[in-house]
Formats: C-alpha cells, structure tokens, sequence
C-alpha cells in the first residue's frame, strides 16, 4: 500500500464508537471535550486514558489487498447504524422495565429477535482478527468475511443454539463498572471439561458455559448453562439480577482475559481491580497425526484460548495439558506452580483430578460428546481445521 493510499485509509473500529460511547468516563468536564474511556493494553501491561474515537481502532484494520480501500469498513457503517439503533432501544427498553411499565417477556423477545446482530458485531472484533490471523496469516480479513458474509446460515445457527439452550438474564452492575473486551461477547467454561482436539472448554454449544454480551458499563446479556456444583447461585433467569462489586469483579475477570489486543472500561479503578488476575494466552494448535488423504503432510486445529470462570478448573486444564511436575512431588515438597506453599495444601488437588479425568483425555471427542448439550447439534466452530 502506497504512503498516498495510507493517508485514505480510516481509523477503522474493530468494537465501533456507537458500542463504547457507553461504556466512557461518566464525568465530562467540558462539553467541547470529547467523552474519556480507560483501556488496559496487553502487550503493555499498562492502563491508560484515551477517548472513544481513539480506542479498540487500528489504521489498516480491515485492509487487503484484494479489497478496495476501506471496502470492509463502509460495509460494516451501514450495519453499525443499524446496532446503534438496537442498542438505544435496549437501553430504553432497560429503564421502561425498571419502571414497571412492560413486562421482561417484552424485553427478552425484543433481544431474543436481535440475537444474530450481536454474532456479527463478535465475527467483526479484533479478537477475532486476532484469532483467524493466527489461522490464515495475511487472509484473515478475508476469513471474517467469510463468517460475515458467505456464512450467514453459521450465524444464524449459532443464534438459534443460544436462544434454545441456555438460560437468558441481565446482569446490572451496582456500581457501573462493567468492562468491554476486544472480542466484543465474552465466554467462560463454568467447569473443566478435558483437553479438546476441535474446540475449547468454553465452546458455545457445550454444557457449563457463560455468554456475556455488552450492552453498557451498567448492564450486560448474559446467556449460561449449568449444571451441577458449577450452577452460578447470583444468576436468576428472565430477570435482571443487580450484582455487587466483587460479582462485578469476578464477571470483569472473564471479560479482561476474553482479550487479545486491550479492554476497556470506563474508570482506571474498574481495570486495576482485574489486571492482576489477567492471563496473556494466546491461540494455540493441535496436532492430530498424519493425514492419511494427504501423505506426508500431518493435519490438526487451531483453537482460541481457553477461559474458565473458576481459578481451580483453570490450574487442572493447565496440569492436564501441560504440567508434568506434579507427578514428582511429595507432599511436603514446595509446590511445582512456584506458590510457596506446600504440594500438599496447593496443587495435589490437581493432581487427583488430571488422574480423574487423565484416560480419558486422549480420547478428546468422546469427552466432547459427553459435553455436548442433550438436543443441540450445532456448536461454534474451532478457528480453523488444516
């Protein structure tokens, strides 16, 4: 791209201005300043103030060779109107309800309609550049289109998996501190499942995942299923449930750690609260073994990174697919995760579970099929299979 043609390209929004407008600093000192949002950049490991038009953006974003210039990023201005619309609404709708003058049934079916705009808002994010990036290299912008344009049945199916099978909610935030990530909906498996060879413990379509989509810093959609010890006890279905500061937490925990790029809130507090629980993981493969249709040559998965809503279900997938230290410990030993504390009263508990679920975890796909949801057939998809 020529220095000419560079200077056309515009800052282009992987999460749009019409989305983070709500999620900005509430106290504008002037009104000819433009609103304040904080994001915490990953590479960084930094917080930092900003503005709206100045964050979750990139020149070149949506660029390729084989588009026009800011061919994608017109597309995705008309969509964006549209969102904007249904945002406001939803808000509206929000307050209506609190007053008591409509009924949550009409709030539900006027989301419920809407489900297939917040997947396209997902398939258009930067953690999803970021992760078909890691899959097709220079044709993943080419790999959103494909989603967004040429799949729109995937969607659509994905949609109807969610409406279907996971208890629906809202969550509010008491003190309005709800966080946005760059892959725009953020997911959590609510349980360890296993090590997948075609998907990740949070997979929509799996039983014991958490779906949060952003609808501002004081409400999100939330969609789970659970079963089980995993069963979340402040989620109340078909309701809106007002959670506390440390529930805010816990569900801004999941958010930062669904990022690749940065998060963004509307206060530095609101970030601080959860960088230090922040893992940097990155997408990852998996090998299957030879392709017996192409000989000489192996075939495999790239997968996301995988997020658990629980600290422990988190250190078992790590044991299981990582750690083979812990077999060597004695119970007195220092633990191997380098806590300080003894094997005994740190990680022996991982220990016990990788050996539960260990002859299993070879057989990944029967794990998965004993993971699907009764009744669903159809689940997200992996980021790319080769």
């Amino acid at each position: 791209m020529s220095a000419k043609d560079r200077n056309s390209v515009k800052n282009q929004h992987y999460v749009p201005c019409c989305v983070l407008i709500y999620f900005k600093e509430s106290n504008i000192i002037s009104r000819k300043e433009e609103p304040r949002i904080y994001h915490f950049l990953n590479e960084k490991e930094g917080i930092y103030p900003t503005t709206v038009s100045n964050v979750m953006c990139d020149k070149e974003f949506y660029e390729h060779q084989n588009l026009r210039i800011n061919w994608l990023e017109d597309l995705l201005k008309d969509f964006e109107g549209n969102y904007a619309s249904l945002l406001r609404k939803i808000v509206t709708s929000i307050t209506i309800y609190k007053n008591r003058n409509i009924q949550f049934s009409e709030l539900k079916k006027l989301i419920f309609t809407k489900l297939q705009f917040f997947f396209v808002m997902r398939f258009r994010s930067g953690g999803m550049l970021y992760e078909q990036e890691y899959a097709h290299k220079s044709n993943a912008v080419l790999g959103i289109i494909e989603k967004l344009l040429l799949s729109s049945t995937y969607i659509k199916d994905l949609s109807q998996t969610v409406a279907r099978f996971y208890d629906f909610c809202i969550l509010e935030s008491s003190n309005m501190d709800f966080l946005i990530s760059d892959q725009f909906i953020s997911t959590a498996s609510l349980s360890f499942k296993g090590s997948f060879i075609d998907a990740t413990n949070r997979t929509i379509g799996l039983n014991n995942v958490l779906i949060l989509i952003p609808i501002s810093k004081e409400y999100y959609i939330c969609f789970w299923n659970a079963v089980g010890k995993t069963k979340l006890k402040f989620l109340k279905k078909d309701k809106i449930n007002k959670l506390t500061k440390q529930q805010t937490i816990e569900i801004n925990r999941v958010i930062i750690n669904n990022s690749y790029i940065q998060t963004a809130g509307s206060s530095i507090q609101s970030l601080e609260n959860v960088v230090g629980d922040f893992n940097q993981v990155y997408p990852h493969s998996v090998c299957l073994g030879w392709d017996e249709y192409k000989p000489g040559r192996f075939h495999g998965a790239d997968l996301g990174k995988e997020v658990f809503f629980y600290d422990n279900d988190r250190k078992v997938y790590e044991a299981v697919t990582i750690s083979s230290r812990l077999y060597k410990a004695e119970n007195n030993d220092s633990c191997p995760c380098g806590s300080g504390v003894t094997f005994r009263n740190c990680c022996r508990y991982v220990l016990k579970a990788f050996m539960r679920y260990g002859k299993e975890v070879f057989w990944a796909d029967l794990i998965q099929r004993k993971s699907i949801i009764p009744g669903c057939f159809f689940l997200e998809q992996n980021i790319f299979q080769w």
